[in-house]
């Protein structure tokens, strides 16, 4: 995916379906924020170098689950219900995430 504004388009879709969502990023497969981020008025939970750390922590996470393909089927997504909120992981073709928080409180 190499277009940033058409990124930034989807990106503002998606977090415009649903009131609860807090973020809607595209991640490369380096852990670098590609596009979007927080919805506008909402305050991040984490600070900068937190969110650098994570993004990579995610795209780790996603070329390591490529190791059980074989035996158990490629991921489609994966989710975390947290205390605070729930973070929807979807690999895209790439080895690029597009990552979402959302509220459920």
């Amino acid at each position: 995916m190499d277009n940033v504004e058409e990124l930034e388009k989807i990106c503002q879709k998606i977090i415009k379906l649903d009131p609860k969502m807090r973020s809607t990023r595209l991640i490369n497969s380096r852990g670098h924020l590609i596009a979007g981020g927080m919805k506008d008025g909402i305050m991040s939970l984490e600070d900068q170098k937190q969110d650098e750390m994570m993004f990579m922590e995610l795209a780790l996470r996603v070329r390591m689950r490529h190791e059980f393909d074989a035996e158990f089927g490629e991921v489609h997504f994966s989710m975390s219900y947290r205390d605070k909120v729930i973070v929807m992981s979807f690999p895209l073709s790439n080895d690029d995430v597009l990552d979402l928080l959302h509220n459920y409180f």
